[in-house]
């Protein structure tokens, strides 16, 4: 039976039994003004359609100033100052901010969510441990289907899949390469991109898009290697 939940709940409330199932649910966070926004059809916008705060009006106002408007909402500002102890901040962010602010006395968005109840620890939770093989003749094919956008001193891309990275400038490009060709070998990639492939970052990012499905291996590849 699939289970799911649309609400953003933080990740302690769940017992350590189910937080330990690795299920999709426990990956979900408030996005809002962080990728997403909500506009009303008088063209209000808003952080998300809980949130009573109007940021502008799209007959009135371009777009993207009014999502510059919303950067409280990126960089941290109404993170709870206990969660920002917890391992797991990054696939949780505190919960429902609205849900805080009306359970507040002094209706702050900062405030912890009612349903949160301690930060987890390293043995805490657990998440997916998935090991992917590639060397330096691994080939690589790359998902057609996926937006980006300018995010502060990086890029957000999103894919079709509803899969969410940041990443930098420099690495960027390297995905804005990959959008171009079928396939590729990592090495080639690697020094089309002027990176050793030993280097760790870009050990990094290729994993990072493996594992959210952005890239995947060529079933064809040639003597992987654990990494």
């Amino acid at each position: 039976m699939y289970v799911d939940i649309m609400e953003a709940l933080p990740k302690c409330v769940f017992p350590k039994d189910i937080r330990c199932l690795g299920l999709n649910f426990l990956k979900r966070k408030c996005q809002a003004g962080i990728t997403t926004m909500a506009v009303s059809t008088n063209g209000d916008i808003r952080p998300c359609t809980h949130n009573p705060q109007v940021y502008g009006n799209i007959f009135e106002e371009n777009l993207s100033n009014v999502w510059e408007k919303m950067f409280d909402w990126r960089n941290g500002s109404y993170i709870p100052k206990d969660c920002k102890k917890c391992r797991v901040l990054n696939i949780c962010l505190g919960g429902c901010r609205m849900t805080a602010k009306a359970y507040d006395m002094m209706g702050r968005q900062s405030s912890k969510d009612p349903w949160m109840l301690k930060p987890l620890r390293n043995d805490d939770f657990k998440e997916k441990n998935v090991n992917f093989d590639f060397s330096k003749k691994s080939i690589i094919r790359f998902s057609k289907k996926f937006q980006f956008r300018r995010e502060g001193d990086g890029y957000l891309i999103h894919s079709a899949k509803n899969k969410i990275l940041v990443i930098n400038t420099e690495f960027f490009a390297l995905v804005k390469y990959l959008e171009k060709v079928d396939e590729v070998r990592l090495d080639k990639l690697a020094n089309r991109s002027n990176i050793s492939f030993n280097d760790r970052n870009f050990q990094k990012i290729i994993k990072l898009l493996l594992r959210n499905k952005f890239i995947s291996l060529n079933k064809q590849q040639e003597g992987g290697q654990n990494v």
